[in-house]
């Protein structure tokens, strides 16, 4: 479930940072049309995309981190809450944001700081989670099959998505309309697409919190069943007869009180 829901995270970022330029720029020559100013460069939208884009994803993903780790001093459900209520936040400022920049730019830069400032709030927790609900011995594999999925499903395909519905749009519009808003409208009604995809994740991820917590626990057990230590013929003679058992009422391994070593804990995590 979070696998695919950290693929909606990267079909929607995708798209958004292929199109979202040309949309901006689009837009602006549609809005000097009707109102007489100067529009955009391409470069100029790309540079004004790139630092809001910069700056809203360090502060969504620093801010994310902490209130992850604020939630889980209560509950094991904190990543993927942070991930479903982070995509469900960033949802309508990201269809804000399209929406607005086809009447006031500015507006739509603000919307554009906010949706993606939710977005890369769930950066870290995404992450995360994969690491905790499966074993060591198999994480590198499952991450490796997790990065496929996301390119694949993710930010590999949006684009060419995106771009694909849009030009759809465009030979409709353009039966009607000048090429210039037939360009820029279609864009943006294909764009409206990332929103409905970040919806979809967000669903995902509240669904795995009815399963996080047991797969957590399925870990733990398997962890703690397959890695009992036994210490025999150490040079430190004083280790010589510790054993070293498992705890299940704190999953904490600890020595034998013959063992001057009494007070240290190992922990298998």
């Amino acid at each position: 479930l979070t696998s695919f829901g950290y693929a909606a995270v990267q079909f929607s970022i995708g798209a958004i940072a292929q199109w979202a330029p040309s949309l901006i720029w689009r837009m602006s020559q549609v809005l000097c049309i009707w109102e007489g100013c100067v529009p955009y460069s391409d470069s100029a939208s790309s540079v004004r995309f790139g630092i809001i884009v910069l700056i809203s994803g360090a502060i969504g993903t620093i801010s994310g981190s902490e209130l992850s780790k604020f939630i889980s001093r209560w509950t094991q459900q904190a990543d993927c809450i942070v991930c479903g209520f982070g995509l469900l936040l960033a949802a309508p400022f990201i269809y804000l944001c399209f929406l607005l920049f086809s009447y006031n730019l500015n507006i739509g830069w603000v919307m554009l700081f906010l949706g993606n400032f939710f977005t890369s709030s769930t950066w870290t927790s995404a992450g995360a989670i994969l690491l905790y609900v499966v074993v060591p011995e198999r994480r590198a594999t499952a991450q490796a099959f997790q990065s496929i999925i996301l390119h694949l499903a993710g930010d590999a395909s949006s684009p060419f998505i995106i771009g694909a519905v849009s030009d759809e749009i465009y030979h409709v519009l353009n039966k009607h309309y000048d090429e210039v808003f037939s360009l820029a409208f279609s864009l943006q009604y294909s764009l409206y697409l990332t929103t409905f995809v970040a919806v979809f994740g967000a669903g995902l991820y509240l669904w795995s919190t009815f399963t996080v917590e047991r797969n957590i626990q399925t870990v733990k057990e398997d962890v703690f069943t397959s890695h009992v230590i036994h210490i025999r013929d150490t040079p430190d003679h004083s280790l010589n007869q510790d054993i070293i058992r498992i705890d299940e009422s704190d999953s904490e391994y600890e020595h034998d009180d013959t063992s001057h070593e009494t007070d240290r804990l190992l922990k298998v995590t």
